[in-house]
């Protein structure tokens, strides 16, 4: 197949492509592009609608679900300071981190601001990654949700 034949096939539309995805990958399919291969494929689904439970996320539960976040977050990332797996000021002279300075910390990386003048040392890295991910998904969520 040549770049040309790829682009009129874009073209006429992705469920043309003589390809499907199967468990070890792409799989081409010679003849007709909707014949059925041998072996295991699946195709992937369209998702036309959100899930049921994004319909029913009001406005006030997603800033209830990103405050709850946010305090265990900074509880965590006190608990782990205590344990000298928690989060270091990069300032001159600075001292362990108190619960306001883990608050702000979690705020600031939910956010994905990321200031600099807070760093995660240890353990503290993973937590700062997976709330970075939570951030992103509940501001996702936001959008999604403004958007009807």
């Amino acid at each position: 197949m040549s770049v040309r034949d790829i682009a009129a096939l874009l073209k006429a539309g992705v469920e043309s492509l003589p390809l499907r995805y199967s468990i070890t990958g792409y799989q081409e399919i010679p003849g007709v592009p909707d014949a059925t291969p041998q072996g295991p494929c699946f195709t992937l689904p369209r998702m036309k609608k959100l899930p049921l439970w994004i319909d029913r996320l009001t406005a006030g539960k997603l800033v209830a679900g990103s405050a709850l976040l946010l305090l265990n977050f900074s509880l965590a990332y006190f608990l782990a300071t205590m344990c000298g797996q928690g989060i270091l000021g990069t300032y001159p002279n600075a001292q362990t981190a108190s619960i306001w300075d883990c608050l702000y910390f979690s705020v600031i990386t939910f956010s994905s601001l990321g200031y600099g003048d807070f760093r995660p040392v240890g353990f503290s890295r993973l937590l700062a990654s997976l709330e970075v991910f939570l951030g992103y998904q509940c501001s996702d969520l936001r959008l999604r949700r403004s958007r009807r």
